[in-house]
């Protein structure tokens, strides 16, 4: 009652407290005893105002989680295309339920879950559990991996089950992936979890991942994810570009506070940090009315190949 109908705003009378009772659970008691009862809350580490320190009533001073982290929660799970309407929906109620039925009211906008563009997967939650339980009993796993089709639905890619040594969820560019290894190959490989259906856990032991090639060349999970996953397997490359001065933030936003910044003038900036060829090939031709790719001269060569093939596409037919 506390948690569902109480705050700093919204205080409860004894009689309310008598009410909510009857209402929500049928029970009808005494004062003395919602009175007793209220100070073994206190005792058992409930943070509960009453009436003796405040003057007003009873509320339930501290909580798991304040409103405002819950609804970053809420947003979280609103913006995750890879989780169902429904679950997301389902979700979002037991979020929710961690604070008042007044802030449940604040989050009436909850119906635009249903206009999200959303993945139709709905075994999301219990692949994640699966590949969970593997991990920690060091055991294989089996399952189908899909892809989309023009009707816009997952289709197995392969007839066959992918059977694989499960290692670690990693979570990147706003996706989860399970980190594993193909049963009878040497070096690390990844899905994406959301791509996978009818998982199930194999009774045969995982091989380790130490055990592995990659392992043998120094390359750990972590290294492996930043490699493979986020800069698609290519390798880090020094880049040093030429930029607008609105452009700052958007570099830093997308790739992270190691940048070096060198101001060039009013209206130029030098920028130096790593990432890949392709992920800066792409990044560049999107930004290139206010953006030069100074170094390396291979990615400048790239984006020019780049720059004629779109006029050549653009121009056919025109004149």
């Amino acid at each position: 009652i506390f948690r569902r109908y109480s705050d700093a705003d919204h205080v409860l009378l004894m009689r309310d407290i008598l009410g909510k009772l009857v209402a929500d659970y049928g029970m009808a008691v005494e004062r003395k005893a919602v009175t007793r009862n209220i100070q073994w809350l206190k005792d058992f580490g409930y943070d509960i105002s009453t009436y003796e320190e405040n003057g007003r009533g009873f509320y339930l001073r501290e909580r798991e989680f304040e409103d405002a982290e819950l609804q970053y929660l809420i947003y979280g799970v609103l913006s995750s295309p890879y989780i169902t309407s429904s679950n997301a929906k389902h979700l979002i109620d037991k979020i929710k339920r961690f604070s008042t039925i007044y802030f449940e009211k604040q989050m009436s906008y909850i119906h635009t879950v249903n206009y999200w563009s959303r993945s139709t997967n709905r075994e999301l939650f219990y692949t994640i559990d699966q590949i969970g339980e593997a991990t920690s009993r060091k055991r294989q796993i089996s399952f189908v991996f899909n892809q989309y089709d023009m009707d816009k639905k997952l289709h197995p890619k392969h007839p066959e089950r992918y059977v694989v040594n499960p290692y670690q969820i990693v979570s990147m560019n706003g996706k989860l992936y399970v980190v594993c290894n193909h049963v009878g190959c040497d070096n690390l490989t990844h899905y994406r979890i959301d791509f996978i259906t009818k998982i199930r856990i194999e009774d045969t032991p995982i091989v380790r991942s130490k055990q592995l090639n990659d392992y043998s060349v120094g390359m750990n999970i972590v290294d492996y994810a930043k490699l493979a996953i986020h800069l698609g397997g290519d390798t880090w490359t020094p880049i040093t570009l030429r930029i607008k001065p609105h452009l700052v933030s958007r570099v830093v936003d997308c790739f992270g506070k190691d940048v070096v910044f060198k101001r060039i003038d009013e209206d130029n900036i030098e920028v130096s940090f790593l990432s890949s060829i392709q992920k800066m090939r792409t990044w560049a031709v999107k930004y290139v009315s206010a953006c030069e790719v100074l170094s390396p001269l291979s990615l400048r060569k790239l984006i020019r190949e780049d720059a004629e093939n779109i006029m050549k596409k653009y121009a056919a037919g025109e004149e």
